[in-house]
């Protein structure tokens, strides 16, 4: 127990106190951000290990990942599987372009449609006298 910042405490009379009260607690649990990935330098049979490094003071909540092996050129799973991310997020714009143009062409039809019914519909409804 500690007074907290540059309170000083009164003497004399009624005053506020400030206490600090250090505890492990406090921290927010763990969670993946974290955790950064540490990796070693290339061995003489092209493999490195990758482990983890907690980056922020935290309690609880997630565990480090394991640690792993990789090849240095990046071409084992875990590399892999990291990659395609990257793939995902540059064939991204071209997916939402094809949506969009699907999206206003489906408009544009249904348009047409509707404006095709209502002129074969009008004559009908104005020889019957309206509503």
């Amino acid at each position: 127990l500690r007074l907290a910042g540059s309170t000083l405490p009164k003497i004399f009379g009624c005053g506020r106190l400030d206490l600090e009260w250090p505890t492990m607690m406090a921290c927010p649990p763990c969670q993946v951000q974290d955790f950064a990935a540490q990796r070693t330098t290339c061995d003489n049979t092209g493999w490195r290990t990758v482990s983890f490094k907690q980056m922020r003071p935290c309690v609880g909540g997630m565990r480090a990942p394991p640690g792993y092996q990789e090849t240095c050129d990046g071409k084992d799973v875990r590399s892999v599987v990291k990659n395609m991310g990257q793939t995902v997020k540059k064939k991204y714009p071209v997916r939402a372009l094809f949506f969009a143009t699907a999206t206003l062409l489906l408009g544009c039809i249904l348009l047409c449609y509707a404006t095709h019914l209502h002129r074969k519909y009008r004559q009908r409804f104005l020889q019957d006298g309206g509503l």
